[in-house]
């Protein structure tokens, strides 16, 4: 038997071992490619087939690509042909075709706009109970230093606008919302309007008061 300090004998040691190893950063996965000639090496040992394979398979995946984004893309002809009344503008992109293609996706452009702003969605460093205790509440808010956030947290507090938004009694779409959302924006962007606040949260990141 071995003594408590003798630990040649013990597996559990050896496997702790390994495992340390491993997210120590030792052992890699295995790429794409070395993943395709291992696996295909144990089926078909010659190096000389697997490279041809190799190249048909990546062809093969091109080709796949290249159809889906050809057909997800705006830049089409008009189904009507070269003869319709509607010119292609910036080249090959028919009107009705990109809008077809930009309206499911105009809420996603619209929030990339939001939180790639510097300061549209902050945080207070005050409370919200102590900013609503003003009895001229939005001076208030447009005067409070504003914290930048990341961009997980922007988003975070910009998924907690629209709920509260999607909650109220007169039950906006996602795209009223977005709509009302953007012109909040617009208003933020220009210099004329001096009333204009930010969607923020306060020192606890709960959501304030901005309507």
């Amino acid at each position: 038997m071995f003594t408590k300090k003798d630990t040649r004998g013990d597996s559990p040691s050896h496997d702790n071992e390994k495992s340390s190893r491993k997210y120590e950063g030792f052992e890699k996965e295995f790429t794409e490619k070395q993943q395709f000639y291992y696996y295909l090496y144990v089926v078909c040992p010659s190096i000389e087939l697997i490279d041809i394979f190799w190249k048909m398979y990546q062809e093969n995946k091109y080709q796949e690509n290249l159809k889906y984004h050809n057909l997800i893309s705006p830049f089409k002809s008009h189904p009507c042909g070269n003869d319709c009344i509607f010119h292609p503008i910036a080249g090959f992109i028919d009107p009705d075709i990109f809008l077809e293609y930009y309206k499911p996706r105009e809420n996603y452009l619209t929030s990339i706009q939001f939180i790639g702003h510097p300061d549209f969605i902050c945080q207070y460093s005050r409370s919200k109970d102590i900013l609503e205790e003003s009895i001229y509440y939005f001076d208030t808010l447009i005067n409070e230093p504003k914290i930048k956030v990341t961009i997980l947290k922007k988003v975070k507090i910009l998924e907690m606008v629209i709920q509260y938004l999607s909650k109220r009694k007169f039950s906006l779409s996602i795209e009223q919302i977005m709509r009302y959302l953007l012109s909040f924006f617009n208003m933020y962007k220009d210099m004329k309007v001096l009333h204009a606040h930010s969607l923020a949260v306060d020192c606890n990141f709960e959501l304030c008061r901005f309507e």
